[in-house]
């Protein structure tokens, strides 16, 4: 249906949480590539020194208070079902001795959002110690994507609330320590045009092979034309809109502060507290036999698994159901263009009266047909730009390079001319002026080169950045993208070796 093939141009488009193939080909994209400096450099100011404390060791028999945090538009159920396995216990997964609370905050800002967290979290002292918690420095939070962050504000706050600190822990999901690309490509507006390019080439090769189902072909060229007017009128308001539908998620102004070079997001790694006790779980999304950096089909598997949090306990593994619907699409647009080029083929060798029209319609069927094809062969790696996974980065800068030569005492050396030379004709100024005794100068301007970088991911994070929290512990998530990685089996493991104190004896979580 129209409903189901729209959700690639634009439903299918994700937020950071929405309900929660070759360099040749990347290099005929149509955005002109963003360069990043792969580390980008903010002022961050020294970091305060707070009390000292130091997480006491597992006793072997306690009550864990875990505190859930959900991710950018997420709300209290996302750990739903995580929560319920580690409370109540699931298929080769022990309930642990904890008391959980599932935590909101705002989204003003990561300052605001890690104020809000406090409140909410002291607000559970009194029911956590009725339940047994002795000591709230053994609680930890569990924190998905933006959350993470959320989490990490709320511990810096403690440098100055250090008498409401209630944990002694942080685990992140997916979270974008080193800042989300696809806040970056919002704001050049890549969203923007991959939604726009794929409703129009989509719904134009849908709405006129309708129409060339139930009118003549003299009546379809007369009609077709406005159809794809009011086509490309539609996806312009479509594209308008975003920011306040479909992507108002990516809007909120708390993701101001976690862009790739926010300052706020270095400011929160330059504090980055030594004595609370870290793991970031990150994801790559890819199947078998693939390159990690480099998977097909991306984009169409994380977000078939938009809707994990409401499958069956650590149940949410499979993540074809878009590939499968892109798939036969993309066929089918195909086998339509080849049809209609061969149907308008041969009515223009008929050389009937009135056949003029057919190959018209049919024409113009193929030609609608083949950018609905083109766009969904390329609409992955188009996606792969936008998260930062597919980047053209410069690997060398510009630069004036002389051979230095001394006539006299007969040396050589190769180097850059002085940094105030910024173009080919102040270098080549620079050489033929070059007047120091005995010494002469060939130069030759440098520009800068760039090259093709492919990263792994979890299909929204990359997983540097996921990985990026100081002081933290990694853990691989194999299979696994940015919204399984809340209820999968891969979830499953991640948590079965967090309790089991595998990958920090601080997390140690006995069963009950």
């Amino acid at each position: 249906s129209m409903k189901n093939i729209l959700i690639f141009a634009i439903i299918a488009l994700p937020t950071l949480e929405i309900r929660s193939q070759t360099t040749s080909e990347c290099s005929e994209l149509l955005y002109t590539p963003y360069y990043i400096n792969p580390d980008p450099t903010t002022t961050v100011p020294p970091p305060v020194d707070p009390p000292l404390f130091d997480p006491p060791v597992p006793t072997g028999d306690e009550t864990r208070g875990i505190f859930w945090v959900h991710g950018l538009a997420g709300n209290q159920n996302s750990w739903d079902r995580a929560n319920q396995a580690t409370v109540l216990g699931a298929t080769d997964f022990p309930a642990r001795d904890v008391i959980t609370a599932q935590l909101t905050y705002g989204t003003n800002s990561l300052i605001t959002a890690g104020l809000n967290l406090e409140e909410v979290i002291w607000a559970k002292k009194t029911p956590f110690e009725n339940a047994g918690v002795t000591d709230h420095l053994r609680n930890y939070v569990i924190a998905h994507s933006q959350g993470g962050l959320v989490s990490r504000m709320t511990d810096k706050h403690y440098d100055i609330l250090y008498d409401r600190r209630m944990f002694g822990g942080i685990v992140t999901f997916g979270t974008p320590h080193g800042g989300a690309y696809i806040l970056n490509s919002r704001d050049n507006h890549y969203i923007e045009y991959f939604a726009d390019e794929g409703c129009t080439a989509i719904g134009s090769a849908e709405l006129l092979s309708a129409l060339g189902q139930n009118v003549s072909p003299f009546v379809f060229n007369i009609v077709s034309n406005g159809v794809l007017s009011t086509v490309n009128g539609a996806c312009g308001l479509a594209t308008a809109l975003l920011p306040f539908t479909l992507f108002s998620e990516l809007n909120t102004p708390i993701t101001e502060d976690f862009r790739v070079g926010a300052s706020e997001l270095g400011n929160l790694n330059g504090h980055g507290n030594p004595n609370v006790v870290k793991v970031a779980m990150h994801g790559e999304e890819y199947i078998d036999g693939e390159d990690p950096a480099n998977p097909k089909q991306l984009m169409f598997r994380t977000f078939s698994s938009r809707d994990a949090a409401s499958a069956p306990v650590f149940g949410a593994d499979d993540d074809n159901e878009l590939v499968d619907l892109a798939n036969q699409y993309t066929a089918r647009y195909l086998q339509e263009f080849i049809h209609n080029l061969q149907l308008a083929q041969y009515y223009a060798h008929g050389g009937f009266f009135g056949f003029n029209s057919k190959v018209k319609k049919h024409l113009k069927l193929a030609e609608a047909f083949k950018k609905a094809y083109d766009f969904m062969q390329k609409a992955d790696d188009k996606w792969k730009v936008i998260i930062g996974a597919h980047a053209w980065v410069p690997n060398a800068p510009d630069a004036c390079m002389c051979e230095w030569m001394n006539n006299l005492e007969g040396w050589s050396f190769y180097s850059a001319a002085p940094g105030f030379i910024n173009s080919a004709a102040e270098c080549a100024d620079f050489a033929a002026n070059y007047n120091e005794p005995g010494e002469s100068v060939n130069c030759n301007w440098s520009p800068s080169s760039i090259e093709f970088v492919a990263k792994p991911s979890d299909g929204v994070v990359l997983e540097e950045s996921q990985m990026a929290f100081p002081g933290a512990i990694p853990h691989l998530m194999v299979k696994t993208n940015h919204f399984q990685m809340r209820n999968s089996s891969e979830t499953k493991s991640a948590l079965l070796a967090l309790y089991k104190g595998e990958l920090q004896p601080f997390f140690l979580t006995e069963v009950k």
